[in-house]
């Protein structure tokens, strides 16, 4: 008895220090300044003083801004209130957990000091490179690298390159902040010597330096060497030839699957890369993709729930061979929705300004005769100060007598009215008529960030309005079979989720915190849509080969968002909630409809 006791005893002791593991996770915060295009620094010189500022990207249209890292919710608090009468009131807290899984190795280079100019240049030799922010220090670091070999061996070399100082160091992943073109400029401008022209040497004839014929063009500096030949004026002076060779890109190197938050913010400009899948959490989305896989004989491994290598090799091995999956693969290039580039024209661009730089926007705005221009200088206005009121309505009414004075289909509402534009809710409703009258014009990612279900509501009554790509989620191979799947399935698109496009946007712009109600509502969808595919596979061996081609996307697909969730640092109920509302605007409500 004293034995079961004792060992009770014990059994309860390391559930309490588990427990209180768990309390005890790190964490960090941040303050989100707003997501942005095109970045200036020259924009945030207000701010830079009170902190260092880096950058995030998601897509090729915005950026999110970043100030600082504080300790607790109460420090960054005081320093959000400054922050708002900066002129930054739709600035909010971000927070991050920091498990100890994420940390990796990696070189510091050097120390600065935050809110001041950096000499950059002298960290040129070292790049891709990245800072963490210390309280009141910026460690300039480099890497990681792909082992603790690796990192010994660059170690040395920096040494040698002038780091002298240079020593390894173990930090959390989510604390590595790339240093892009924003924060750095001068580290990514081309040597105009170096890059571009031949270094030539003057000749003992030749007074003047000889010109340069032409510079090389990119694609050959591409190549393993350029020779370029520089012509000069002497004819007696024989032509010099330079071995011109090629500039490495500034984007790292680091193998995607070791460290995926570094590799996912390497360059302002980049693309949404797919998470690193973790290996030791234990979820349904990984049981669910293990069963299907095992019973289509791809997977002998446990089911566990857990998405290890056997579960990763095994999809790798379904997607390399299932027939069904490259048929997908090649149906996707004609069935999935097209994507529109839009020319960058002036209006655009200003109208991409709004949220982060009105006073810019309003000014490059007035310049446009477009009616469209009319109604975002009219938001800016009421946004800015209810004393506008006078002048929004002026220019509101104007934007809907031009917009639909030409229009021959069904109009929404009576245009020839002058309509009073007190209510954020009535200017964004007419907002999204005037776009579904001017489809020319993208709706811009900022306006389902910045008002959330009020633009989602807005835009739930227009149907031919076109939007910027900001649902990066859907480059991803994986989800656009899935919807490939679907389309086959209902080419109709009647089981479609109204918007799909704006509620993702929605859902990866501003993720807002689901209720136990809501997680609740979310997951019985989740069990009745399958359930319902699942009967539907029975009535044909087709349809069975469909669903078990669509349910791997699907399980897939889960576990990559919910991944990229948790990197985001919010926790694992909440992203598996957020992983399945965005799959159910892809898949639909329900196959019934």
């Amino acid at each position: 008895m004293k034995h079961i006791w004792l060992t009770a005893t014990l059994i309860m002791g390391v559930w309490a220090m588990s427990i209180a593991q768990i309390n005890s996770q790190p964490e960090y915060f941040s303050i989100h300044l707003g997501s942005f295009v095109q970045l200036d620094p020259e924009d945030f010189s207000d701010v830079r003083s009170m902190g260092y500022l880096y950058a995030e990207s998601f897509n090729e249209h915005l950026n999110h801004l970043f100030l600082g890292e504080y300790e607790t919710e109460a420090a960054a608090n005081a320093m959000l209130s400054t922050i708002h009468a900066k002129g930054f009131p739709d600035a909010y807290i971000s927070r991050r957990k920091l498990n100890s899984d994420q940390q990796v190795e990696v070189i510091q280079l050097g120390i600065e000091l935050p809110g001041e100019r950096i000499a950059w240049s002298k960290y040129k030799n070292a790049l891709p490179i990245s800072t963490i922010i210390d309280k009141t220090q910026l460690r300039i670091v480099a890497g990681p690298f792909p082992s603790h070999e690796a990192t010994l061996k660059r170690v040395a070399e920096f040494k040698k390159a002038g780091y002298g100082n240079a020593f390894i160091r173990t930090e959390y992943s989510l604390r590595l902040h790339p240093v892009t073109d924003f924060e750095a400029k001068e580290l990514f401008l081309p040597d105009p010597l170096e890059s571009t022209l031949a270094v030539v040497t003057e000749t003992a004839n030749a007074t003047p330096k000889p010109p340069i014929k032409r510079a090389p063009k990119k694609e050959e500096l591409d190549k393993e060497e350029v020779v370029v030949v520089a012509e000069v004026n002497e004819p007696s002076a024989k032509p010099v030839v330079t071995k011109v060779e090629p500039i490495a890109p500034a984007a790292t190197t680091i193998p995607e699957d070791y460290t995926p938050e570094f590799v996912a913010k390497a360059t302002v400009k980049s693309g949404l890369s797919m998470p690193a899948i973790r290996a030791e959490i234990k979820r349904t989305s990984a049981l669910e993709l293990q069963k299907v896989l095992k019973e289509n004989k791809y997977y002998d491994g446990s089911l566990d729930g857990y998405y290890g290598d056997g579960t990763s090799v095994a999809f790798s091995d379904f997607s390399a061979h299932n027939q069904d999956w490259k048929k997908y693969s090649l149906l996707r290039k004609y069935m999935a929705p097209k994507k529109v580039v839009y020319a960058q024209s002036e209006l655009i661009a200003a109208i991409d300004l709004v949220l982060g730089t009105p006073t810019i926007a309003k000014n490059a705005l007035e310049k446009s005769s477009h009616p469209l221009s009319k109604a975002y200088q009219a938001y800016i206005l009421r946004e800015l100060s209810d004393d506008n009121l006078l002048e929004v309505n002026r220019l509101m009414n104007e934007a809907n007598k031009e917009s639909f004075a030409d229009f021959s289909g069904d109009l929404p509402f009576d245009f020839t009215a002058s309509y009073s534009y007190h209510d954020k809710e009535q200017l964004l409703k007419h907002l999204a008529f005037l776009h579904g009258v001017n489809a020319d014009v993208p709706v811009p990612c900022w306006l389902f960030q910045k008002h959330q279900y009020d633009a989602i509501q807005a835009f739930d009554a227009v149907e031919n309005y076109t939007m910027e790509s900001c649902d990066p989620f859907m480059d991803w191979e994986v989800l656009q079979n899935l919807e490939t799947i679907v389309r086959d399935i209902d080419p109709t698109n009647k089981g479609l989720v109204k918007n799909a496009p704006a509620v993702r946007s929605q859902l990866f712009l501003n993720p807002q915190t689901f209720t136990n109600e809501e997680m609740t509502s979310i997951y019985n969808w989740n069990t009745t849509y399958w359930e319902e595919m699942d009967q539907w596979a029975k009535s044909d061996p087709l349809h069975k080969k469909i669903v078990t081609t669509m349910k791997i996307a699907y399980y897939q697909s889960q576990v990559l968002i919910e991944d990229y969730y948790i990197n985001s640092g919010i926790e694992y109920k909440q992203a598996k909630a957020l992983g399945l509302t965005t799959l159910k605007t892809i898949v639909g409500e329900s196959l019934k409809k």
